[in-house]
């Protein structure tokens, strides 16, 4: 077997020479070009949210059903309170991620997807398995037969998520007849909602870039400098799973933006959608296409959009990948294991990298970022492994990758 021999060089150096670089971005990019694009920043500027709260407070049913629901009553509940008039301003997702967020103790937005997850499939054993979501359908259709396998202390959000989907589309849902039938548009109609709330995230979005043009494509410019030397030549496309795009930037007294628009225009992938299609969606490894949520996975809603999609981005060879501002979450694995494969990272014989990029924007929590950036870069290679190697009993890729230099971690 060939044995290839290392020798020393510069980090910056050895990264900045790398050819045939494919981009990966997360939402960590846009904030390290300025964009206020958390979703704690989003909830924050959006009106609808003292809308929700000022509803919720001053609706005088959902007490009266929340005691229903806590004494495991099974006579009819569904009184004229359901009717009660609900505000246009907002979907069910809203509200969602409203009562999510007051659980949270210091009231920061969490991972977006991992709610919409843990929403729509239960971690429950599998004799209490119902759904956050499986419960507002029952609870609307008046199946009272799961309370008992319900903790309503810590799932409040059920009684306004329920009053909502009550009011706005019980008689869409009493035309249908047959259960699985009216299951299935139950989940329709969730999925619109969806698509609502996506729509107003991504005029968001159109808005921070308006408001931030300068500063954007200042902080872009500059950081594809400190990835490569040649960025026009070495960084061959960009993979991003966020919603902006340089399309979207002014090129007004702007310096070199153009070069970067005009070079990246037919290589610049937006991997969920972009601002006018934006998709929040969850991994589909553990859903079959005949569950009801499935149409809520990434791979089903990539799929729907490409049927109106006019074109298709061609596949582009690439020797090397810089990932920066991605948290390497589950839900994303199904994007990256391709790749993997693409790279043959398994082959020790290959000479091919990943470069893990981070930026430190706390010093006093330094240490932390980069242990957080490790714990996410093991706990992929090492999933990565177990899929290609189901029965290998001791795990060494991630020996093999480190040892051979072809794992690469580099502060931004």
């Amino acid at each position: 077997m060939e044995q290839r021999g290392l020798m020393k060089i510069n980090k910056n150096i050895f990264v900045k020479s790398l050819e045939q670089i494919k981009l990966i971005i997360g939402n960590g990019f846009d904030l390290h070009c300025s964009l206020s694009t958390t979703y704690n920043d989003y909830f924050r500027d959006n009106e609808c949210m003292e809308t929700i709260k000022s509803w919720q407070l001053n609706n005088p049913y959902s007490n009266i059903l929340f005691s229903y629901l806590k004494a495991n009553k099974k006579e009819n509940i569904m009184y004229n309170g359901f009717d009660m008039e609900v505000p246009n301003k907002f979907t069910v997702w809203d509200i969602f991620f409203f009562n999510k967020s007051l659980n949270k103790k210091e009231k920061q937005w969490c991972d977006i997807e991992k709610e919409i997850k843990g929403s729509l499939i239960s971690n429950a054993p599998k004799e209490k398995a119902i759904s956050f979501w499986e419960t507002i359908f029952n609870i609307i259709n008046e199946n009272m037969e799961y309370q008992n396998k319900l903790e309503f202390d810590s799932e409040k959000s059920v009684i306004y998520c329920a009053l909502y989907m009550r009011r706005k589309f019980s008689r869409s849902l009493n035309q249908v007849k047959i259960k699985e039938e009216k299951r299935a548009q139950f989940y329709e109609i969730l999925l619109e909602e969806l698509k609502l709330f996506e729509k107003c995230f991504g005029e968001y979005i159109i808005k921070q870039i308006e408001k931030n043009n300068d500063q954007y494509a200042k902080e872009f410019h500059k950081f594809m400098y400190k990835i490569s030397n040649k960025p026009l030549e070495n960084i061959i496309s960009i993979d991003s799973f966020n919603f902006s795009n340089l399309n979207l930037v002014k090129e007004d007294n702007l310096v070199n933006i153009k070069a970067f628009k005009n070079f990246y225009s037919g290589m610049f992938c937006n991997i969920n959608g972009d601002v006018h299609n934006p998709i929040f969606g969850i991994d589909s490894s553990e859903l079959t296409p005949g569950d009801s949520a499935y149409i809520f996975t990434k791979t089903s809603r990539r799929l729907m959009q490409d049927i109106t999609n006019n074109y298709i981005y061609k596949p582009i060879d690439y020797r090397n990948i810089v990932i920066y501002g991605h948290s390497l979450n589950r839900q994303d694995y199904s994007f990256f294991f391709p790749i993997f494969d693409y790279l043959k990272i398994d082959d020790v014989l290959q000479n091919t990298h990943i470069v893990f990029a981070y930026s430190v924007y706390d010093v006093k929590k330094a240490l932390v970022i980069q242990k957080n950036q490790m714990k996410s870069i093991s706990s992929i290679i090492y999933a990565y492994e177990k899929y290609i190697h189901p029965d290998r009993k001791e795990m060494r890729l991630l020996d093999s990758l480190s040892e051979k230099r072809r794992i690469v971690l580099y502060r931004i």
